[in-house]
């Protein structure tokens, strides 16, 4: 007769894991605090245990990951819904499959790595007549601020909003009572490009003052970037006294320089025929 061993066996079913980690594509740095949004697709009328009925939103912890355990054989989309101030948004579905055996896409844990890229804006400031850093104090003057931008996402919608600066107060200019400011949408084709901004004002009170250009970015009506240096020359521009420097292009101011001239050669030359007919005396 054949003895019967007995013996314990032991057995442990490792949850099912699923890591995202979100980075700044640059440095590679974890970036906390951004949003995502995990569902899972064609789910079935049957029950389901998954901790993932519908669609649940979780936020990157201070590592810039986000874990979850237990999630039953399904197809499961994870979207970014909020990036952190300074990156543009990635709004990309990205898909991981947990299979019978609780493996995800063949891994015993699933890893999903999202990037950001950061938003860079750079701005120059210039006189739209003659593109210096000067302009006059004249009635009517305008400055064309030239932005720079780097790291948006293409085929997507921004807008930007720039406003005029008084650097000696340090408060928007005001002119007719209202904030001198500009704003302009525009979609994205590259995520390098170039957009301009322009600004008109009275500047007859303004001889003597810098003004600064501040702007700011906003994606789907969130502020995710902006320019607002009091001190950057680039975003400054010069406000002078018309007779101080003429400016190239401005004929009325010329035409009475080139008046004030004609009227002293000739009061010149008057005192010079003078002189002479009174020594030929």
């Amino acid at each position: 007769m054949t003895p019967v061993v007995f013996c314990e066996v032991k057995s442990e079913n490792q949850p099912t894991k699923i890591r995202i980690f979100k980075a700044d594509e640059k440095t590679d740095e974890p970036i906390p605090g951004v949003e995502f949004k995990i569902w899972r697709k064609n789910i079935e009328d049957e029950a389901d245990d998954s901790v993932i009925p519908e669609e649940q939103r979780v936020v990157t912890d201070k590592n810039g990951f986000i874990e979850m355990d237990y999630l039953s054989p399904g197809i499961y989309c994870v979207q970014e819904t909020r990036s952190l101030y300074g990156y543009a948004p990635d709004d990309t579905v990205y898909e991981f499959v947990v299979s019978e055996d609780g493996r995800i896409d063949g891994n015993d844990i699933g890893e999903l790595r999202v990037t950001n890229t950061p938003i860079e804006i750079h701005t120059k400031a210039v006189d739209q007549a003659d593109g210096d850093k000067t302009v006059t104090d004249r009635e009517r003057e305008t400055v064309v601020d030239h932005i720079e931008y780097k790291g948006l996402i293409p085929g997507k919608e921004y807008m930007v909003k720039g406003s005029l600066i008084v650097k000696s107060t340090g408060k928007p200019l005001i002119d007719d009572g209202k904030e001198v400011t500009a704003e302009q949408t525009f979609t994205v084709e590259k995520p390098e490009g170039e957009i301009e901004l322009t600004f008109t004002f009275n500047a007859k009170a303004l001889a003597g003052e810098k003004l600064v250009v501040f702007e700011k970015l906003f994606y789907e009506n969130e502020e995710v970037a902006s320019h607002a240096d009091i001190e950057d020359k680039d975003q400054t521009v010069q406000v002078r006294k018309i007779l101080d420097t003429p400016k190239t292009g401005d004929r009325g101011d010329l035409m009475k320089f080139a008046g004030i001239c004609c009227i002293s050669a000739s009061a010149m030359a008057f005192l010079w025929r003078s002189m002479r007919k009174k020594r030929n005396k």
